[in-house]
């Protein structure tokens, strides 16, 4: 049969919305075991991912292919793209049979049934219930008797099969998607080459009532590979596609620390590779760190949650402040890079309590550690989602689009929806960590941050790290840039002397290798051309290449500052085209496309 996979999202057409704040860009693994798993069967298996990688048109262009089984995963935060996508199946390939998967149908089944009207979901793990019911389909067999399996007709579950032996998993195929394009968006690539993503666990031991992971062992007990099987498959991709760099994706892999260590051994025996993982900070020994490091480890990812060790017990998570701190102490000594989490809106947070996660913080970046913020978002299937009364949570929307970290969808017996924001984007603001500020136009507290933005902040913070060429610098850079155009004191004032300097910097430290490299210079040119620095603005956009700014808008964003910066500099020939390559993106501004045109007029009759 044919079976389109879909991992669910806007589009391309959207990916600037989320393309900022995704470090490792690789194909959705649990689509590509499924898939995988049904090809070695004989199935034909071809994917889609609308979540920044590939275009809703190409979507619909595999429709109009008419497959006979399209399965559709998605998060939380993309049920309504979903509910477009099954919507725009069922008029492009009516008889197309859709079944759904992932975390948040396997929690909200019912919910899922009726509101998106899916022809079957299936819960949990896949692999097996997947290929039992595209054979099923292929064979004219009843289908609603198949245990792992809900179908509109049945809306009866019995837990399905699982892998027991995840050693049994085949090397998945990850050209089911389109690779090239995830090695050609990838960010922070060592040394410039291509990363891949290695999944050794299924399910996490932890019991974080705020995670989903800790949530799905209730259903399907945690299951490891062996070390043997996972070198193999790191081998294989490294073979395969000319890499030495990979990503783990457990949330657990210095779980088990003879595994870790054995792992080690063996890897350095393959040669040199490059690699980051997760790891709970009770579980890193000074031994470990050590050993990890000298098989290549440079990036370690740990929970922080939280700046207080009650807070810590109550949600589950089982470590302390002082285990924290030490772990951060040794990535400074051994120079490897660290970044954590703190989450705002924690059951019994206060505003006390918000102090002491300022402070946290503080104290984990003098020792090198980027911390990142989330609000709490009870995502179905959680200990806060479900027992959230019993927690003093009042969630105050079921928009699932809403659930995105950044908004503010939730009280507490504590704290209103406007304290926790505010305590948030306090933190955000903090000069240590303004170098980690999430940064999306689409979010509440863009707005609320806005309302006082000052560019001497948003300077200071780019002095700090001006060598230091990494996501957070260049979300601050866009702040800058917005902040910027908005203060006509600051163009005019002794701060635009001080803002070329530090662009300049910036300018010189930014490699070409570097995966946004145009970016940068793009962002860099546009501030030069806001502070009618003309010359500077066409020295930072000579070396910028508009085909790689992803969308159109900045595509022609580029042309039309180009041209301005030609125009002032009266050399008219080559701002006219550079204005008439910016008219022929459509500018979706109209007073922008008459502004343009005028100039062109004067132009050609110059």
């Amino acid at each position: 049969m044919k079976v389109l996979l879909v991992h669910a999202g806007k589009g391309s057409e959207y990916r600037e919305e989320f393309y900022r704040f995704e470090k490792f860009i690789n194909p959705p693994l649990g689509l590509c075991y499924i898939g995988t798993y049904l090809q070695g069967a004989g199935h034909e298996v071809d994917g889609i991912d609308l979540y920044m990688i590939d275009s809703n048109q190409e979507l619909y262009d595999k429709f109009q292919e008419k497959p006979d089984v399209v399965a559709i995963g998605f998060p939380t935060l993309m049920y309504n793209e979903a509910k477009r996508i099954i919507n725009k199946c069922r008029e492009l390939s009516p008889k197309s049979f859709i079944v759904l998967g992932g975390a948040h149908v396997s929690f909200q089944i019912e919910n899922s049934l009726d509101g998106l009207k899916p022809d079957a979901i299936i819960p949990f793990e896949g692999e097996l219930p997947m290929l039992k019911l595209v054979e099923a389909l292929e064979n004219n067999r009843d289908i609603n008797s198949i245990h792992g399996v809900i179908t509109k007709e049945s809306h009866q579950y019995i837990r399905g099969e699982y892998i027991k032996d995840l050693d049994t998993l085949p090397i998945p195929n990850l050209e089911i998607f389109n690779l090239d394009r995830y090695f050609k968006l990838q960010r922070y690539k060592v040394n410039g080459i291509n990363s891949f993503a290695i999944s050794g666990t299924r399910g996490c031991p932890a019991n974080c009532k705020f995670c989903v992971a800790s949530s799905v062992k209730k259903h399907i007990p945690v299951r490891a590979r062996s070390t043997e099987h996972i070198l193999i498959e790191i081998e294989y991709f490294a073979a395969k596609y000319n890499t030495r760099d990979f990503w783990i994706t457990d949330e657990l892999f210095v779980q088990d620390q003879e595994k870790i260590l054995y792992f080690c051994k063996k890897l350095k025996q393959l040669g040199n590779f490059t690699w980051s993982c997760e790891g709970r900070v009770d579980r890193l020994t000074k031994k470990t760190m050590e050993t990890m490091i000298d098989a290549g480890c440079v990036h370690i990812q740990i929970g922080i949650e939280s700046g207080d060790n009650d807070t810590l017990r109550n949600i589950g998570k089982g470590i302390t402040t002082e285990q924290i701190v030490q772990v951060a102490k040794w990535a400074q000594e051994f120079k490897i890079s660290m970044n954590g989490v703190i989450i705002f809106g924690l059951p019994d947070d206060t505003l006390e309590k918000f102090q002491k996660k300022y402070e946290f913080t503080k104290l984990l970046a003098s020792y090198g550690v980027q911390v990142y913020f989330t609000l709490l978002v009870p995502f179905p299937g959680t200990e806060y989602f479900e027992r959230a009364a019993e927690y003093g949570i009042s969630i105050h929307t079921f928009d699932w689009s809403k659930y995105n970290f950044v908004n503010s969808i939730i009280s507490t017996k504590n704290l209103s929806r406007d304290e926790i924001m505010a305590g948030f984007v306090k933190c955000l603001q903090l000069k240590e960590t303004i170098y980690s500020v999430n940064l999306d136009k689409s979010t509440e507290w863009f707005n609320f941050n806005y309302k006082n933005n000052d560019p001497d902040t948003f300077l200071t913070a780019l002095e700090v790290k001006k060598n230091d060429i990494s996501l957070v610098q260049e979300n601050v850079l866009l702040q800058l840039q917005n902040s910027v155009s908005k203060n006509e004191e600051f163009k005019t004032s002794h701060n635009s002397n001080r803002t070329l300097k530090i662009l300049d910097d910036i300018f010189i430290n930014t490699p070409d290798y570097f995966p946004d490299a145009d970016w940068i210079r793009f962002i860099l040119g546009n501030i030069a051309t806001i502070l009618q620095d003309y010359n500077t603005s066409l020295r930072y956009y000579s070396d910028c290449n508009p085909e790689n700014l992803i969308s159109e808008k900045n595509q022609w964003v580029f042309h039309y500052n180009k041209g301005i910066a030609l125009n002032n500099l009266e050399n008219n020939k080559k701002a006219l085209k550079a204005f008439n390559k910016a008219l022929t993106l459509k500018p979706d501004d109209s007073k922008t496309v008459k502004q343009i045109a005028n100039i062109t007029r004067t132009l050609n009759n110059l």
